[in-house]
């Protein structure tokens, strides 16, 4: 039996992306070493040591988000040391889990190794993905109309058009403001932002905090290394939304974000016709 079921090892520069990691593990009831959460038990002990015995001996799993930075720092290639000794002590079971931030090349962890992008999956998907490995601990409940929904961070808006038509894209970039202009994977949504580009619609966006009606005033289709990416350009008309949870027709589906008032809240499979139905203020 195990101390920890899952060890985070990561440097410093990602520490806001891991603590919501952390945090959602925590959420669930996994027993997370995270340092943030060890102040009291690292207070005055030998570090060498302790972290050593903490990634070679005390987790299930070691999650490693590897980074640029992270191959760079004493620390963490301490933690990554420790971590593969216990790999190779495990004969084949998995106990090492990379998470990639970007393609820096980290020792000892082979390309052929399997591993998450956290930029494509962001801190909610990394969190289910270790849910899921953990046994299917997570829960999905199933939601009614007086639910209360937890809300965090996703990494995709929420595009939505007057007669309800969604897109809800990977995002890669975004600059929020008197103006919005985002760059979101496509190749999935590709008749969605056609549309935009052509009529140049008002629509609903949302993303992480924010939620405006918005008109469309441009739309460019890029293919990059065989990617399809769309950037987006909208001028903001209204900030203030009235939400109605009267069911509407709408199938079911499979996504990561809602909104929810002025917030962005991840769930993972939620009939979005029945819990969002967000119209300007005085429309």
């Amino acid at each position: 039996m195990f101390e920890y079921e899952v060890a985070l090892s990561f440097a410093g520069e990602q520490r806001p992306d891991v603590s919501e990691v952390a945090g959602c593990l925590k959420a669930e009831g996994v027993s997370v070493f995270y340092d943030e959460y060890e102040k009291a038990t690292l207070w005055g002990k030998n570090l060498y040591d302790h972290l050593s015995d903490v990634y070679q001996n005390k987790a299930k799993y070691c999650v490693i988000f590897a980074s640029k930075e992270y191959a760079e720092k004493t620390w963490t290639n301490l933690e990554r040391q420790t971590a593969q000794a216990r790999a190779l002590d495990n004969k084949g079971v998995e106990y090492i889990l990379p998470v990639r931030f970007d393609s820096t090349v980290i020792p000892g962890l082979l390309p052929t190794i399997g591993y998450l992008d956290f930029k494509r999956e962001g801190a909610q998907g990394i969190c289910s993905a270790l849910l899921a490995k953990l046994g299917n601990r997570h829960k999905t409940v199933a939601v009614s109309e007086d639910a209360t929904l937890r809300c965090s961070l996703s990494p995709r808006a929420l595009l939505r058009l007057r007669d309800g038509t969604l897109a809800a894209p990977l995002m890669e970039s975004c600059v929020w403001g008197d103006k919005i202009a985002i760059s979101v994977q496509g190749s999935d949504d590709d008749s969605f932002f056609a549309k935009l580009r052509q009529e140049r619609p008002e629509v609903v966006a949302a993303y992480a905090f924010d939620v405006a009606a918005a008109q469309v005033t441009g739309a460019t289709r890029q293919v990059i290394k065989g990617e399809v990416a769309w950037n987006l350009e909208f001028a903001l008309r209204q900030t203030d939304f009235k939400i109605s949870w009267k069911p509407v027709p709408a199938a079911p589906v499979r996504m990561s974000l809602l909104a929810c008032g002025s917030n962005a809240c991840s769930s993972t499979n939620i009939d979005i016709g029945r819990c969002l139905r967000a119209t300007p203020s005085g429309k």
